[in-house]
């Protein structure tokens, strides 16, 4: 996610890396924010008055993702990701955006895109 407005909804699977804006949202009980690799990015800086910091809400974490290339826009996971298995299942959710299907080992993968080794 680079930029993003939202009023309600979720917002799973989501993997920053490397840019300055930090993840965060305005405190809206509608938005749920989960299971998510917020790394890299600076803690909650915008000019939002009620801007809250989620790197540490329920299932985000602020390891190293191992991505590809993150800073080339490839997310696909290198050997080792922490990320590996370490999802959750949504209903639904049975292909990673390349049209991969999920889970393609133990379990499934946070990230736009399933580890195939």
């Amino acid at each position: 996610m680079v930029t993003c407005e939202a009023s309600s909804g979720r917002v799973y699977y989501v993997s920053p890396q490397g840019d300055d804006s930090g993840l965060g949202t305005e405190a809206d009980p509608f938005l749920t924010v989960e299971h998510n690799v917020v790394y890299g990015p600076t803690a909650c800086s915008h000019d939002y008055p009620d801007c809250v910091d989620l790197s540490g809400a329920e299932g985000n974490w602020t390891v190293d993702p191992l991505l590809l290339d993150g800073p080339a826009h490839d997310l696909h996971l290198q050997p080792g990701s922490p990320a590996i298995d370490q999802g959750i299942a949504i209903d639904g959710l049975t292909v990673d955006f390349d049209g991969a299907l999920r889970p393609a080992g133990g379990g499934i993968d946070v990230g736009a895109f399933e580890y195939q080794p």
